[in-house]
């Protein structure tokens, strides 16, 4: 393994793909949010890869989620309809729904999102925005 690669490609090219606009929005977030949480959140999602391509029982997986009880969660049906651009993340030329996501806090100082989707051809997760939330039906943030 090479130590000049990037974090992302060290530890999770296996499990997951992240979007540049992900890479971008998480540069230049302005709010404030815990790293340690975020990155627990990355790694319970390479736990849900494995999982998802039967490398890791349920119950390892919850394991991963206990922390910061993670969960994955979908994201609305009309959350999509209405804001289908921002749902939507463009890798090598593919399209990608943004489908999914996990979540961590309520209030806006301490919120974590981070939107994905599984894509079946390459095994993995792409994840597409982060650390921020993204509009709903009832806040178009």
């Amino acid at each position: 393994e090479r130590k000049d690669r990037p974090w992302k490609y060290q530890y999770f090219a296996d499990d997951m793909l992240i979007a540049s606009r992900a890479q971008s929005e998480l540069r230049k977030y302005s709010g404030q949010f815990d790293l340690t949480t975020l990155c627990d959140g990355l790694v319970y999602l390479s736990a849900y890869a494995q999982y998802r391509r039967k490398e890791l029982s349920e119950d390892i997986l919850y394991m991963y989620a206990e922390r910061c009880h993670w969960e994955i969660q979908g994201c609305g049906k009309e959350a999509l309809k209405m804001h289908r651009e921002d749902y939507t993340v463009t890798m090598n030329g593919h399209p990608y729904i943004l489908d999914q996501h996990i979540k961590h806090g309520v209030h806006a100082d301490e919120l974590i999102r981070i939107y994905f989707c599984w894509d079946d051809d390459l095994g993995k997760i792409i994840i597409g925005s982060m650390p921020g939330h993204l509009a709903t039906v009832k806040n178009s943030t």
